[in-house]
């Protein structure tokens, strides 16, 4: 592994291969649990002199969507065969809509499927930073941490999944947007900081001025130009996988609750710093829309016609005797209890939606990568 000036990696990590194990990253002891992950970018890890790393690994499990528990196939299927194919009334389902249109073609490839499997086993992001209040060097180290754990909390239960190449997905923080340097406290030589008043957003709502990466490094914005160019100073000088952002991370000052997508997520900056370097439930529900996951979860009692969000109740009772949605193992972090930790039903259901873009009649899109 090489490093620049400042001490941190460069390029991307390498993945070893070892038959019949998954590799579960680089850090910096040798035991199996423990120990400080190895992570690449800016805000990763910093090496100071020569350091043995080592590799950590688990023993590799074949998958099998035929596995999935009777109760919740009843659920997913309903989910992608009726309520994924129609516009439901009081919402728009055409906004969560990242995999298909309702006519089965491939609506725009942004899903973070289509980000790891097109960066090569990568998701890079940029962090959007609306507010007053400094950020420390420290603070960025930790929400590097915890972007990649967040990416890979989705990621990790498709390990072994027919079709699924990736072990542990690599994630970096590639740059701040800041409307006032001054706010990057610490900043080391070889971070990337965006000084600028821009009225971009990748939704198109912002009325106030605000920072942003340069639209020419942004998948979201450049989602369905073939000849993409990745550029972190705003030129199409330079290309390669390492100069884009897949996704923002945008904290504004005051914002209240959460929002994702496939462009990003955004909620407070507090919100952000106070998770430290691990994600909570709440950006691991977000991030799930990232991946192209519904909101399960009521609001106005459901006369908004937001009852039809949730799965019926199944016919076939789970391992608890339930089959009502949102108890025993029919509960879901897409539901509203945002619980930090994965259940049996989220590990199903990422594996499930995985196993539909997979095996698709319009999934071609999933296949071994040509690196940018």
């Amino acid at each position: 592994m090489n490093t620049d000036s400042v001490g941190n990696l460069m390029g991307t990590i390498p993945i070893p291969q070892r038959s019949g194990y998954t590799f579960n990253g680089w850090f910096d002891t040798a035991n199996a649990t423990g120990g400080n992950r190895i992570l690449g970018g800016a805000n990763g890890t910093t090496f100071t002199q020569n350091a043995t790393v080592y590799a950590r690994w688990t023993t590799k499990t074949t998958l099998s969507i035929n596995s999935c528990p009777a109760a919740m196939r009843e659920n997913f299927v309903w989910i992608t065969e009726v309520r994924h194919e129609q516009a439901l009334p009081g919402y728009n389902t055409t906004a969560e809509r990242v995999f298909f249109n309702a006519n089965g073609t491939v609506r725009h490839s942004n899903s973070v499927f289509d980000m790891i499997w097109k960066g090569d086993g990568t998701v890079n992001w940029a962090v959007r930073w609306e507010s007053n209040s400094n950020i420390t060097l420290a603070q960025r180290e930790n929400i590097a941490k915890m972007l990649h754990e967040t990416i890979n909390f989705w990621a990790r239960p498709l390990i072994g999944m027919p079709g699924w190449i990736w072990d542990e997905v690599q994630v970096k923080v590639v740059g701040y947007a800041v409307t006032n340097a001054s706010r990057i406290q610490g900043r080391k030589a070889n971070e990337t900081v965006w000084v600028n008043n821009t009225h971009n957003d990748p939704r198109g709502e912002a009325s106030t001025l605000i920072s942003s990466a340069p639209n020419s490094m942004s998948r979201f914005i450049n989602r369905n130009n073939a000849n993409f160019q990745f550029s972190l100073d705003g030129t199409a000088a330079t290309r390669g996988l390492h100069n884009r952002f897949d996704l923002y991370l945008w904290c504004t000052d005051g914002f209240g609750g959460a929002v994702g997508g496939d462009w990003g997520t955004r909620m407070s900056p507090s919100r952000v710093t106070n998770m430290g370097a691990n994600p909570d439930g709440v950006i691991n529900h977000e991030v799930g829309h990232s991946y192209g996951l519904y909101d399960f979860y009521l609001t106005g009692g459901g006369n908004d016609g937001s009852q039809f969000r949730r799965p019926p109740n199944t016919s076939v009772p789970d391992s608890t005797g339930n089959n009502r949605f949102g108890q025993g193992d029919l509960r879901t972090i897409r539901d509203g209890t945002y619980n930090g930790a994965i259940r049996a039903y989220d590990l199903w259901q990422i594996r499930y939606y995985w196993n539909w873009l997979y095996t698709h009649p319009t999934g071609t899109r999933f296949v071994r990568p040509t690196v940018y």
